[in-house]
């Protein structure tokens, strides 16, 4: 395997993360309605954040990206109200739910058609195509 099928490979789980996650916050919208467990949909959010936020980090640091520390911060931002929201939620505090779901909605949509094309764009340029440990 090249060093582009690499990138396209991991660009690929990449999105796929990215529909599970959306996936996960639609469940989770739902919860009050579907009874689904709210820490069984918390745990699995916090897990695909994670492993999401890793990952595009790791293809932005081999790259180069030059707004990388920016975007980091976004992902640390997001993390942190998120595990503060969600502490809450499991301590008892259903109410903070949708508060929680809304957040995430709206993160999502702004950051992955806003800093996430951003990097995309400097990934993808013709003349870098890296090789992801």
């Amino acid at each position: 395997m090249n060093d582009a099928d690499g990138l396209d490979a991991e660009v690929r789980r990449l999105d796929l993360q990215q529909k599970r996650l959306l996936a996960l916050i639609s469940r989770f919208r739902r919860m009050t309605t579907d009874s689904i467990p709210v820490d069984e949909i918390i745990a699995a959010l916090g897990q695909y954040t994670e492993a999401h936020f890793s990952l595009e980090e790791r293809i932005m640091s081999v790259s180069g990206y030059p707004g990388f520390d920016e975007h980091k911060i976004e992902h640390d931002l997001m993390a942190d109200k998120v595990r503060r929201l969600q502490s809450e939620i499991i301590d008892g505090n259903h109410s903070l739910a949708e508060e929680l779901v809304e957040y995430l909605s709206a993160w999502w949509e702004h950051h992955s058609h806003d800093a996430d094309m951003k990097y995309r764009r400097h990934v993808f340029a013709p003349r870098f195509i890296p090789s992801i440990p």
